[in-house]
């Protein structure tokens, strides 16, 4: 379900406060709610985690938002 699609808070005031933009690598993006929220603020996103079911919400959410996100399935390590 979409409901939980608000961005982390700190996240949020992070990208406001230091006015940051270009390109953001969010791990363990889960559902894509802060990958989401970053397209929507201008940035080249490319997020990550180990749930192929995470993705399918953020992509989603990410549709739903009419942005893009690049979401990889896998760990850091891979």
């Amino acid at each position: 379900m979409l409901t939980m699609s608000l961005p982390n808070q700190f996240f949020k005031k992070a990208i406001k406060n230091y006015n940051l933009t270009g390109s953001i690598l969010l791990p363990a993006d889960g559902e894509g709610r802060n990958g989401v929220y970053a397209a929507q603020q201008g940035f080249k996103v490319t997020a990550f985690d180990t749930s192929t079911e995470g993705r399918k919400k953020a992509l989603l959410l990410a549709e739903k938002r009419e942005v893009d996100l690049d979401y990889l399935v896998g760990d850091l390590f891979d």
